[in-house]
């Protein structure tokens, strides 16, 4: 079951993987998100262009300062590889466009399949999972 976070102002639910009714504040947050998801594109397309060693230099820094989550990734990458983990739909919209979601690093084969959107939303905490 995916219920709101307790957190936010807005009590409504996730339930099933449907939003049973968005607050005004959820609603206008998301179209906000998405009006404006083309210019940071754009803006970060541009960065890249002008110096891609930037973004392997900051993949490096980012993989340095966290050993536990790449040893992680890297597991459950070659577990999904050899066979002996199957990528399942998103736990919430059925998308087969999934992608896992560690919530302890410390069990890297336990994960959350969720689809890009509903990933993202998670880890700004706009939805939180309940096992």
């Amino acid at each position: 079951m995916f219920t709101r976070n307790p957190t936010t102002r807005s009590g409504h639910d996730y339930k099933l993987g449907r939003l049973r009714s968005p607050c005004r504040d959820c609603f206008n947050s998301r179209e906000r998100v998405e009006r404006n998801r083309e210019k940071t594109n754009v803006r970060a397309r541009a960065r890249y262009a002008a110096d891609p060693s930037r973004l392997k230099a900051q993949v490096q820094r980012w993989a340095a300062a966290n050993p536990e989550k790449v040893q992680a990734h890297t597991k459950l990458q070659w577990a999904v590889e050899s066979g002996r983990l199957n990528r399942k739909p998103c736990e919430i919209c059925g998308s087969e466009q999934s992608e896992a979601h560690h919530h302890d690093y410390t069990k890297p084969l336990d994960v959350y399949w969720l689809c890009t959107r509903h990933h993202r939303q998670l880890e700004h905490g706009l939805i939180c999972l309940i096992r």
